[in-house]
């Protein structure tokens, strides 16, 4: 099901002031290295809205180091997946129900290689565990809550790579959130929701998030 958002800034501050607002999903708590961005919204000047939509169907697939994936395999809460070898290559393997109501789990079945398991919406990383060892089981929570920062910088990532050493580059989407990032999130429950404005208020010392005119489903 897809879940119609609007952000709309109402927030009384001049156009330097506009901030950017990073969107991405928790894992567990406290997990930095599984959640990605999912949504960077940039210059969206007071009275102006932002459209977007998040899906509550997602897709599993490994990754690997250059940047490729596996076919998605749509995933729903309560399955279990395995990691085995098919000739040379890791292959997911559906199995059956898991002990994770809430999510969908994965264990690895090599002997000697760890793999990068990804969770998709519409075609889109949404969080990454980048290395589950052999034997052992891992998960992604699959619920409906967003979690927002509202930063006044334009974040940026880690460096762009050894060929320019200390630059950076701005934050977008499929980039890992920081633990100072998480630590500042707001939450934006979207169980039960068809569609809803996510509305900025306040002014740029004092900024909050609130869904209005919601519909449910």
């Amino acid at each position: 099901m897809n879940i119609k958002l609007t952000y709309v800034n109402r927030a009384d501050m001049a156009s330097q002031d506009v901030p950017t607002l990073l969107i991405f999903q928790k894992q567990n708590a406290g997990d930095q290295d599984s959640a990605l961005v999912w949504k960077v919204i940039r210059h969206c000047r007071h009275t102006h809205f932002h459209p977007m939509v998040f899906s509550t169907d997602r897709q599993l697939s490994l990754g690997d180091d250059f940047g490729n994936y596996s076919a998605l395999i749509p995933v729903a809460n309560g399955k279990e997946f395995k990691v085995a070898l098919s000739g040379s290559k890791p292959q997911l393997h559906a199995v059956s129900s898991s002990d994770t109501p809430a999510g969908v789990s994965m264990l690895n079945h090599m002997s000697a290689n760890s793999f990068k398991a990804c969770l998709f919406v519409q075609g889109q990383l949404l969080a990454m565990r980048p290395a589950v060892t052999p034997g052992a089981e891992d998960e992604f929570l699959l619920e409906n809550t967003l979690w927002a920062v509202i930063d006044h910088r334009d974040p940026s990532s880690e460096a762009v790579g050894p060929r320019w050493p200390g630059k950076k580059r701005p934050i977008r989407p499929g980039d890992p959130v920081s633990i100072a990032l998480l630590d500042s999130a707001i939450p934006i429950p979207l169980a039960g929701v068809a569609s809803a404005n996510l509305i900025l208020y306040g002014s740029p010392a004092n900024l909050t998030l609130k869904l209005e005119n919601i519909v449910l489903v």
